[in-house]
């Protein structure tokens, strides 16, 4: 268990260098990495502001965030939790099965971001845009 502790914390201090070097980064040059996908079809993808909104969240600036992905936005709590309990299952050496509740809270997840992600690309839906 100690092991597992020390691979968490490892591999989450590892995480979060990388983002706040990437975020300091784009915060200085405004240079930050394009959405392939945007690139190659012209079209917004489900994840596109997911940038924005994480720098817009670490500034304190809710609403920013929010404007940035809605989707996103609304689905962070339930994939921090989830998150969270996968954490917690790994460090106790507990099976990680997914269990009923949270494939279907998933898969709703999911299907909402399909959703999302055609309509943003909608002309009447433009205000979804980021």
């Amino acid at each position: 268990m100690k092991e597992r502790v020390h691979n968490v914390i490892y591999y989450s201090s590892l995480i979060g260098i990388l983002g706040m070097v990437y975020y300091l980064f784009g915060k200085y040059t405004g240079l930050y990495i394009p959405c392939v996908f945007r690139l190659v079809t012209g079209f917004y993808c489900p994840g596109c502001g997911s940038t924005r909104l994480a720098v817009a969240l670490i500034g304190g600036r809710f609403m920013a965030a929010f404007r940035s992905n809605e989707a996103l936005f609304l689905i962070l709590p339930f994939l921090t939790i989830i998150f969270i309990k996968y954490l917690i299952r790994y460090i106790k050496g507990i099976q990680r099965s997914t269990t009923r509740t949270e494939k279907i809270v998933t898969g709703i997840m999911l299907a909402g971001v399909i959703v999302f992600g055609i309509m943003r690309n909608i002309p009447y839906f433009s205000y979804l845009r980021p």
